[in-house]
């Protein structure tokens, strides 16, 4: 029991995310200017990137560079801009995609007019940052105003950088009111004002013309360079209902406002994303648990957290893992209950899985790994290489008392008999797995996630069962009998009640 508390309080203690950050080879930078930023004027800021970028290609970092404005997906006139900086082969650089991406941050830190985060692609590939913290509510503003104080908080935490939102009222739009009463007196309806900016501003096909066999589209629109404020557009002409022409801030006051440029909504609620990259030594669940506190502190009832992307699938891998640990705990039980025709006897080799995964967890503190998809991976391994060490000693020890071995004698012939075999495939998976620890290149993180925990975890559980194993199965197993001995008593039980040939069967 004591290994099983501390197992629950080290899995807290050791830090925790979906997948650990591989060194793939590639930093990706995502540009941002501010809105309104000329096309001209961000060419010239990707120049900027690039240039302080190209220093470090072919110096042993950087193997090439190649930068798209707008970014992919975005459209003709957004601000934004996406580099792929690729690495030099592993086998040609003497630093580490993480060390890389630290240079990279370095190098483009101070650029004005624009925002510049560099990341390296996570575990489901692509672009999109790690951390996506959803909000939902009924209302645009006050979800806007929580947002942005959790905003500047995971910007003061250092755990975040490259923070944004994916809604912001930062673009310009023209709204025009149409004063209702005013209107009705003069005879104008709110539809002939909507029908004369439609084709002022946007243009309406009125008619066609044919020509040498070809019919066109004759459109009716305003000249496009006569609106450019809210004071040009106030005097478009309307027509009263007496045929006279009056401007529109006649009857419409027309003013510039801010505005988002997109409205997202998530299970049928508004909703305002907070999007952010980690900084190098946090992990993804020390980012979200940061958020998930303040969240809680802070925000009213009614608005609802939620994730997406790879938080959303670290949330769901963190509860998924306990069902599929309890499964295989309990088919481990069951295929050991019937090996050993037992219910008490499974009891105790099982009773070297919470040692494996304490080793374990305790390997991943002293190698400053994370509790990811993959070091999950080698406990439920763990499962069934620790038991084995109980295995041999309960089955051993099992057969000496068929023989009719003392039950005391019986457990220190066991230990002592089974000894070698234990060390024997203990070392066996050992060194196995140092090969796994020492890894390096194209997705060594993954496998020095496996190899630690099967390494630290087999250690310690060989270490200690030694000693718990044999004293379990006396603390026990004192009050059973062996599998032999119960059919043996099964067998004579059958024999004293089947009759012989010379004895004719009992009616009933």
């Amino acid at each position: 029991m004591g290994f099983i508390g501390l197992s629950v309080v080290m899995m807290k203690t050791v830090p925790a995310q979906l997948a650990p950050q591989e060194d793939r080879g590639v930093i990706f930078a995502f540009v941002k200017g501010a809105e309104g930023t000329s096309y001209n004027r961000m060419v010239g800021n990707i120049e900027e990137v690039e240039s302080r970028l190209l220093p470090m290609v072919g110096k042993g970092v950087l193997k090439s560079v190649s930068i798209q404005t707008p970014a992919f997906g975005g459209r003709a006139g957004d601000q934004t801009g996406f580099v792929i900086m690729q690495l030099e082969n592993w086998e040609d650089r003497d630093v580490s995609a993480t060390q890389a991406l630290g240079m990279v941050r370095k190098a483009l830190q101070g650029i004005p007019d624009i925002r510049v985060w560099p990341f390296m692609p996570g575990f489901r590939g692509g672009s999109s940052e790690p951390v996506q913290f959803l909000l939902n509510g009924a209302d645009y503003e006050e979800l806007f105003k929580w947002a942005t104080e959790l905003k500047v908080l995971a910007e003061e935490s250092g755990m975040m950088e490259g923070v944004d939102l994916d809604y912001a009222e930062t673009t310009p739009e023209l709204v025009v009111s149409v004063n209702r009463p005013r209107a009705a007196e003069l005879g104008i309806p709110v539809a002939d004002i909507a029908e004369t900016l439609e084709i002022m501003l946007g243009g309406r096909s009125e008619t066609t013309f044919v020509d040498r066999g070809e019919e066109y589209d004759v459109y009716l629109r305003g000249d496009e360079n006569s609106f450019n404020n809210a004071t040009d557009l106030s005097q478009i002409y309307v027509r009263t209902k007496t045929g006279q022409l009056i401007t529109l801030e006649s009857v419409a006051t027309v003013e510039e406002v801010a505005s988002a440029q997109r409205l997202s909504h998530n299970q049928k609620q508004k909703s305002i994303t907070l999007k952010a990259n980690l900084t190098g030594g946090y992990t993804l669940g020390e980012a979200l648990d940061f958020l998930d506190n303040q969240a809680i502190e802070r925000l009213p009832k009614d608005i609802v957290i939620d994730y997406a992307g790879e938080s959303k699938d670290f949330r769901e891998n963190q509860s998924s893992i306990l069902l599929v640990f309890g499964l295989a705990l309990l088919v481990a039980y069951l295929v050991l209950a019937a090996q050993f025709e037992s219910f008490v006897n499974p009891m105790v080799v099982m009773l070297t899985v919470p040692m494996g995964i304490f080793g374990g967890l305790a390997g991943l503190l002293l190698m400053d790994q994370t509790l990811n998809i993959f070091s999950q991976i080698g406990m439920i391994m763990l499962i069934g290489m620790v038991t084995k060490n109980g295995i041999l000693i309960v089955e051993f020890a099992n057969q000496l008392r068929d023989k009719g071995v003392e039950f005391e004698q019986a457990i220190i012939d066991a230990s002592e008999r089974r000894l070698r075999p234990i060390l024997m495939t203990a070392f066996t998976t050992l060194f196995g797995a140092i090969p796994l620890i020492m890894s390096t290149g194209a997705g060594s993180e993954s496998r020095i996630a496996v190899g630690t925990v099967v390494f630290f975890g087999m250690a310690f559980a060989t270490l200690v069962t030694l000693i718990v194993i044999p004293a379990m199965y006396r603390l026990m197993s004192a009050k059973t009998q062996s599998p032999g001995y119960v059919a043996e008593q099964l067998e004579k039980a059958l024999l004293e009640h089947t009759p012989t040939s010379e004895e004719p069967a009992t009616p009933r």
